[in-house]
């Protein structure tokens, strides 16, 4: 299979601008590396398994993070990927109250 997909990836790559654009309505200026390395290791708060096989993923926060939305979808596909199922998820944030 690597062997079909090297050669598919050059003829695209190469001379086949007409076909990526009757394809993708797109013209493609440069190709960017394909290869995206997974360096880091996703450990999740808290993931438990219901009786009858749901997942739940909680994730405990303390501060705001813009991020936040794609760190679950990320942590919720690592969870699929694992369990072949993708979990309920909740975020929970505790938050100190300045009471001056």
């Amino acid at each position: 299979m690597f062997e079909y997909d090297a050669t598919l990836k050059l003829l695209l790559r190469g001379s086949a601008a007409a076909t990526i654009q009757a394809l993708s309505g797109l013209t493609i200026d440069r190709w960017l590396n394909v290869e995206v390395p997974n360096v880091e290791s996703l450990r999740v708060d808290l993931l438990g398994e219901s009786a009858d096989g749901t997942l739940l993923h909680i994730e405990l926060q303390s501060s705001n993070q813009p991020s936040m939305a794609r760190r679950m979808l990320e942590y919720g596909v690592a969870i699929m990927r694992r369990y072949d199922r993708y979990p309920e998820q909740s975020c929970c944030m505790s938050a100190r109250i300045d009471r001056r």
